[in-house]
Order: structure tokens, then C-alpha cells, then sequence
């Protein structure tokens, strides 16, 4: 049996301040430490390059309570959970490992870590690494293409991706699309989806994540604007839909212009709205102002573009490839 240990949340080396079991020597055993975004030991995680295995990220981890409420978590022991997690999708995959071959598995998965704090390197994605069946298990089961009137210019064509048992409707989509281009369309700019995608994906994928995101944009490719409609986020802090513009997809390329929105979404044409113009815009940014479509509060009196925002608009958007 191979047991996965965390190496605490003491902040100090257990190489010279053994805790256990951590620092024990065994052969079918990994130790793992929490660590922050950039590689490097979290803020109270143990370390040691004699005793510590793996760095992986162990911070504001999405989880239920034992009162059955969600809430974040942080620590080794939740570094652990997500290695924990990655063993047991490699065994889906190859039920017959040994006890070795499993260990040395997971420690080829890890890229070298900075500094000098563990032994195996820093793994920056659990999730990413054992997904090979999830992304067998897309499928495209559906498309629909759309001819629209090619005269006129301004065209702002997204191609809709609707996942399969997401809590989502083929004509609710088309519904909530159209009183969004009514938004949209007070910047001189027609919103006229080119083709409506199904796919139909396992449950673990139906909701928003980066991994998630990842995998479902390499199967329906990555060219251009797109709506994805999924059931729920499991980002946190939880946001009801989240859009990629250049400045926050430097790190995934493909999420460019890709648009989230769950099927809990309130006024989800309105949001729908505000997250398209975010694309057209190519600007995360909200403003203060009462009424106007990007304010951060998504409801029905915010709803108005400024001419400024809309001359703005058709100019980044022409400039990113956006308009025909």
C-alpha cells in the first residue's frame, strides 16, 4: 500500500525538527507539503528535502464542512488530498501498478521546484495530469450552424457550446442569446452566434473549472470567441459566470475570449451581456457608474454602454479579430 503523509503545518524544516510521520524513511511512502501558486512552500507548510516529497497547492481548496456548507481550506493535509486524488486516477487507468511503480508515477508527473525545499519537485496541477479518460469521454453529439445575412458589418459571431445534463435548454440558450444581442446592439454591434455545440461530457466535468475549461475548449478547439454554458463553478471565490480576455489567459492561451456562465446564473442574459462585452472590450475591468452594463452588480437597472465604452468596444474588438 502506498500511504500518502503530510509534512504539517508547522512552518519549520523537519529535516532538522522530525515530525512523523513525515519524516520517516519508507520506501512505499510520499510526503507532500502545501504549496502557494508560484512553487514555493505556503505560509506555515512544512519542508524539508530529506523528508518532503512534493510540493503541490494546498491553498483556499474548495470543500464541504462537516455541516454539509462549502467553505475553503488550506493546509498540507489538503495537498495531500489532491495527490491522493491523483493516485487513484492513475490506478483507474492502470489498476495493476505495484506499490513502486505507482510512487515513481506520481514523482515523474512533478516539475522542478524552486529552491532547495523538497526532493521530488513541485506538481502545479494535480487535476491536469490523470484526465486522460475525462477527455476520452467528450463528445460532440450535436452541432448547428447558423447562415445570417452577410451585408452590414459589426457582426459578432461566438460559437455556443452547450454541455449535456447541465441544467441547460437548446431554445433557452437561443433566448437568452437573442435579448443579449438587443444589449449588445446599442454599440452598433449585431451579436449572431455562428453555430450551437452539444457535448456531452462525465459529471465531473460538467461544471466550470480551469481544468475543466482546458480540457472541454482542446475538444471543441480553440479558435475564436465562445459561450460555454456549464452547470456550476467550482472556483473559488464562486462567481455565477467568469470570462478570459487576454490579461488573464496568459498562463492557458486557449481560454482567450471564452466565456462561463452556470445554469444558477440570475438574469442570465443580462450576465450573459456583460461577459460578452468584457470580450469585446478585452477589459476585465467594472465601473461605479449606476445603470451602466458593467457595473459589477449584473442585474436589470444595469444595463446601458456609454458611448465611450462603445467606441472602445468596436475598436478593441476589430483589433483582436472579433468583427465581421
Amino acid at each position: 500500500m502506498l500511504f500518502l503523509v503530510s509534512a504539517g503545518n508547522s512552518g519549520r524544516d523537519i529535516d532538522s525538527q522530525p515530525v512523523y510521520p513525515a519524516s520517516l524513511n519508507l520506501d512505499n511512502m510520499l510526503t507532500v507539503t502545501s504549496s502557494d501558486e508560484d512553487g514555493y512552500p505556503a505560509a506555515g507548510s512544512n519542508w524539508g528535502p530529506g523528508s518532503v516529497d512534493l510540493l503541490v497547492p494546498g491553498e483556499h481548496i474548495p470543500a464541504i464542512g462537516f455541516a454539509g456548507t462549502p467553505l475553503d481550506v488550506s493546509g498540507s493535509s489538503y495537498a495531500v488530498a489532491r495527490v491522493t486524488a491523483l493516485a487513484s486516477r492513475i490506478l483507474l487507468i492502470s489498476p495493476h501498478l505495484s506499490v513502486s511503480a505507482l510512487r515513481k508515477t506520481i514523482l515523474s508527473m512533478a516539475q522542478p521546484a524552486p529552491g532547495s525545499f523538497v526532493s521530488g519537485g513541485w506538481i502545479s496541477e494535480p487535476a491536469d495530469l490523470a484526465r486522460e479518460r475525462d477527455a476520452q469521454s467528450l463528445q460532440v453529439s450535436a452541432t448547428t450552424d447558423w447562415q445570417h445575412d452577410t451585408s452590414g458589418s459589426d457582426r459578432f459571431q461566438p460559437t455556443l457550446v452547450m454541455i449535456n445534463d447541465s441544467g441547460w435548454d437548446g431554445n433557452e440558450i437561443l433566448q437568452l442569446v437573442q435579448r443579449s444581442a438587443d444589449i449588445i446592439r446599442q454599440c452598433g454591434i449585431d451579436l449572431l452566434p455562428a453555430k450551437m455545440l452539444e457535448v456531452s461530457a462525465p459529471d465531473g466535468v460538467r461544471d466550470f473549472s480551469r481544468s475543466n475549461a482546458k480540457l472541454l475548449t482542446d475538444k471543441v478547439g480553440s479558435q475564436g470567441p465562445r459561450v460555454f454554458f456549464v452547470r456550476d463553478t467550482l472556483d473559488r471565490p464562486a462567481f455565477e459566470a467568469v470570462t478570459f480576455g487576454t490579461a488573464n489567459s496568459k498562463s492557458h492561451p486557449a481560454l482567450r475570449f471564452t466565456v462561463w456562465i452556470t445554469a444558477a446564473t440570475h438574469d442570465p442574459h443580462i450576465a450573459l451581456a456583460h461577459e460578452l462585452a468584457h470580450v469585446l472590450l478585452d477589459d476585465g475591468s467594472h465601473t461605479r457608474s449606476l445603470g451602466n452594463l458593467m457595473h459589477s452588480d449584473t442585474s436589470s437597472d444595469n444595463v446601458e454602454l456609454s458611448a465611450k465604452q462603445c467606441t472602445k468596444m468596436r475598436h478593441m474588438a476589430r483589433l483582436n479579430g472579433l468583427l465581421d
